[in-house]
């Protein structure tokens, strides 16, 4: 590679990175077959989203199937939310999408609206029916300490953060104590330097660095790749909008 007069970054850059991305459906046969045609796209691991009963919206997922990840227009949508009922169904729909789809699909749930520890227990209890691959901080908020401990003690799935820190002051107890598996979001962090120091430090405490972020802009999708070249990267996101199906065409 230094032959070829590369530079380091580029020899040091891991050539492919697991990705995963969005399957969605109301109803749970819906969902089945937009699992199918994401396997067919080549994706190894499918975040799978579903419809809960007795609500008519839930974030990322539309009755027509596709997914939209924000609603569109001058003023942010209004939705009404059940944990209880999101509860109730998470587990039968990711059961069903694992024994549809058999061991070897990597499967991740979808983030719901926060839970407390104690209302998110049923879910983590059930979590292992799913063969998930992380379950993630909004069903578990992994804000203190107690909170991890109360979350790993009901669960053997992998912990993954997904509440928005910033610092990695804020990550620090989390990472160090081995509170978390996966450091799986980072908002506005100061740029790549600082997700790398971040990603340095999730090293050190064994955790998994998948780089996701709540934009689903190219500009986005190029930070997470650039981030994604830390030893201990596990697992990014792909956000199959039209503009990063234009920009990056090889994906």
């Amino acid at each position: 590679m230094r032959a070829a007069g590369l530079p380091a970054a580029r020899r040091c850059r891991p050539r492919r990175i697991l990705s995963y991305t969005h399957a969605s459906g109301w109803e749970i046969p819906q969902l089945l077959d937009a699992i199918d045609a994401q396997r067919e796209r080549g994706f190894l691991a499918v975040r799978a989203q579903s419809g809960v009963p007795g609500l008519d919206t839930v974030y990322g997922v539309t009755k027509s199937g596709s997914y939209e990840p924000a609603g569109r227009g001058t003023a942010p949508q209004e939705e009404v939310w059940d944990t209880e009922a999101y509860l109730r169904h998470a587990p039968t729909a990711l059961a069903a999408a694992r024994a549809h789809v058999g061991s070897e699909l990597k499967l991740l749930p979808r983030r719901p609206s926060p839970a407390h520890p104690g209302p998110g227990r049923p879910a983590r209890q059930g979590a292992g029916t799913g063969g998930l691959y992380w379950l993630e901080g909004h069903v578990t908020p992994p804000r203190t300490r107690r909170c991890c401990a109360t979350s790993a003690a009901h669960t053997t799935v992998p912990l993954a953060d997904r509440r928005g820190l910033h610092d990695r002051l804020e990550f620090q107890q989390l990472i160090t104590e081995q509170l978390i598996d996966f450091v799986a979001r980072v908002s506005h962090a100061g740029g790549i330097s600082h997700l790398r120091r971040i990603a340095a430090l999730a090293e050190i405490g064994r955790s998994g660095w998948p780089p996701t972020a709540r934009r689903v802009s190219p500009v986005a999708m190029e930070r997470r790749c650039t981030s994604g070249s830390a030893p201990n990267v596990a697992i990014q996101e792909y956000m199959a909008t039209r503009t990063n199906a234009r920009v990056f065409r090889h994906a």
